[in-house]
């Protein structure tokens, strides 16, 4: 059998590919053991290419997360002095504790 097939004649070689069809293979040519691009690097390349073409978006976007944590520090300073005012979070001495304990059993 393995005399039968080398007593064949070798096969003629494929032509060359056009220049067409030759710019839409994907190469790859060294790429044997290398990891694929992750996702998330896909993603802050994305992200960054975003920011360099619309800086108008940027800067938008940092004025109203400016606004945000105005109103953030608004509300905690509002709650801090709705806290300070209140006689529920003001820590009482044990003898007013217990002046105010006989006073109502009375």
């Amino acid at each position: 059998a393995w005399e039968a097939y080398l007593s064949y004649p070798i096969p003629a070689r494929a032509p060359p590919l056009d220049p067409i069809h030759r710019q839409e293979r994907v190469a790859t040519k060294g790429r044997f053991g290398t990891q694929p691009t992750c996702e998330n690097v896909f993603f802050l390349k994305e992200q960054q290419r975003q920011k360099l073409m619309f800086p108008e978006r940027e800067k938008l976007a940092r004025e109203e997360e400016e606004r945000a944590k105005n109103k953030i520090d608004e509300l905690h300073q509002n709650f801090l002095a709705l806290a300070a005012s209140c006689d529920i979070n003001a820590k009482t001495s044990r003898k007013e504790r217990q002046q105010s304990t006989l006073s109502k059993s009375e």
